[in-house]
């Protein structure tokens, strides 16, 4: 049985062999740092993730200085968890350099790691199928969400609205004496550490269904005397942490117990999907964990966020469709969507469906279109991302001339796009002189598409802001290419056709005026 003795140093099992990844481990303190430090110095092979690969550096620095640690052991991913493709780029080069990962510590709140937790379960399962072996996911929660929360607390965990409006009524005890002790807002923070427990929950019971011999598990790691509590604007709070918060490294004990404790192989069903406190204790968490609407209606809404957050793929949860950047499953409580597309990485021959779009391009709004209509499918024979974007607008055309067809073109509209966004980010953060003009063209069907039944949300404020956003965005990144213009073939579009729309957009850039 657990206690508070249990001691890293000396009850952590030999990890060689094994691989982890920490997220947050690149803070010069912190309870990720001390995570990987344990990790590595038993001998596991541990990934830090950060934004900023200065700070990794600095981190990994910092840690093989430790001369128990073999500098091998500690490597690192740049990784922006609030940025979904930044997290799917990490991962793609962790598969790269690994087959099988064995432990995945989770030190942020529930968003990025849901989207890092569907990228990694490959490798997850990959190593779940060694029966000599254990595979651990463990998220940080906190008794914020019992503390914090009244019994009668209402969640909305079950509504689309749960992430914009996550605290519907805030307690009296927060209207008049929480709010003035802390420096954020202490009930959503509490609110979000409940979701991390319900989705550890329901993460476990989907596994179990898939027969995976992976343990989740949700840890408070103690009230720790952090960089983020030192911020807050009270001098009473900090004055009270200072003295009684644990250190960073005792804070990341019941982590690292979560992560490799002998005693949680030993006895999985007392731990799978559970909540614990310091060190290795089952807590009951906050009674929404046994609302079961509260529960798989966060797990579904979860899916719909995350997907929605992909930039190309907002249309992926409202259509039904699965792409390469969201490998998440429906639950089984949906119903299979009409026109469900599934979409791979692998280029294939074109469909019939494709084909019979592919002569509709050229049938598009002349003036602009009869000069592009033949630049375009030219310069798309050797750019695939602009072959599926011209794909893309054709089949909203035949999906606008053939009514009662029109759900298969949607469809086949959304399916192009995806594929040539997922092209278009390849380049878009690199933009110059030698690709530009694919850059160039792509960026005026993305509008088009942006304007298009296809491309709107459900709501008509969404629908401005989010074209608002694309266009602000592709404008900056194609700023200069205007210079270039007239030595192009498209110099037409300086000469007359389309001239009012680009040549404003372009003359904007150059002289470094905002668009209003």
């Amino acid at each position: 049985m657990a206690t508070r003795q249990w001691n890293p140093s000396t009850d952590m099992p030999d990890l060689n062999g094994k691989v982890a990844v920490v997220t947050g481990g690149s803070f010069s303190s912190g309870i990720g740092l001390e995570t990987v430090r344990f990790l590595a110095r038993k001998g596991a092979k541990v990934y830090l993730t950060t934004r900023n690969e200065a700070r990794a550096r600095q981190a990994k620095d910092k840690l093989t200085k430790d001369t128990g640690i073999d500098a091998r052991n500690i490597q690192y991913l740049v990784m922006d968890l609030y940025d979904p493709v930044s997290i799917t780029h990490a991962v793609e080069e962790l598969k790269r350099k690994e087959t099988k990962l064995h432990i995945l510590t989770n030190t942020y709140s529930h968003m990025g790691p849901f989207i890092l937790i569907d990228r990694l379960l490959p490798l997850l399962k990959t190593a779940a199928r060694d029966v000599s072996t254990d595979v651990r996911i463990v998220n940080l929660s906190s008794t914020a969400s019992i503390s914090m929360l009244p019994a009668n607390f209402k969640f909305n965990f079950d509504s689309p609205t749960c992430f914009k409006n996550p605290v519907l009524s805030y307690p009296w005890q927060w209207r008049y004496i929480g709010r003035f002790m802390f420096g954020f807002d202490m009930i959503r923070y509490a609110v979000s550490k409940a979701a991390v427990v319900l989705l550890t929950q329901e993460l476990q019971g989907r596994l179990e269904a898939q027969n995976l011999r992976i343990t989740c598990i949700a840890v408070h790691p103690g009230e720790v005397l952090t960089e983020g509590v030192l911020a807050i604007n009270n001098v009473l709070v900090r004055a009270i942490a200072r003295a009684s918060f644990l250190t960073a490294e005792q804070g990341a004990v019941n982590c690292l117990f979560a992560a490799t404790a002998t005693e949680v192989k030993n006895d999985t069903l007392k731990y799978k999907g559970r909540f614990i406190v310091p060190v290795g204790k089952v807590e009951e968490p906050n009674p929404v964990a046994r609302d079961d609407r509260q529960v798989k209606g966060l797990w579904e809404n979860t899916m719909v966020e995350c997907d929605e957050k992909l930039p190309s793929c907002f249309n992926c949860a409202r259509r039904g469709m699965t792409c390469s950047l969201t490998q998440s499953q429906p639950s089984p409580q949906n119903t299979e969507p009409v026109g469900r597309v599934e979409i791979d990485n692998t280029e294939t021959n074109p469909s019939p469906d494709a084909l019979s779009v592919a002569g509709q391009y050229p049938c598009l709004e002349a003036g602009y279109a009869a000069h592009l209509a033949m630049v375009l499918p030219e310069m798309s024979y050797d750019v695939p991302l602009l072959s599926h974007s011209l794909l893309s607008i054709a089949a909203l055309h035949k999906a606008h001339l053939l009514p009662a067809t029109r759900d298969k073109y949607l469809d086949l509209a959304a399916y192009h796009q995806t594929r040539g966004m997922e092209g278009f980010r390849s380049i878009f953060h690199n933009i110059d002189e030698r690709n530009w003009h694919p850059a160039f063209c792509f960026s005026s069907t993305i509008i088009i598409y942006a304007f298009s039944p296809a491309g709107r949300t459900e709501e008509a404020m969404a629908d401005i802001l989010q074209i608002f956003v694309l266009i602000h965005g592709v404008r900056p990144s194609l700023a200069g290419a205007g210079r270039s213009l007239m030595e192009t073939p498209f110099s037409a579009l300086a000469n007359g056709i389309g001239q009012n729309v680009f040549m404003s957009m372009w003359s904007r850039s150059n002289h470094g005026t905002n668009m209003d």
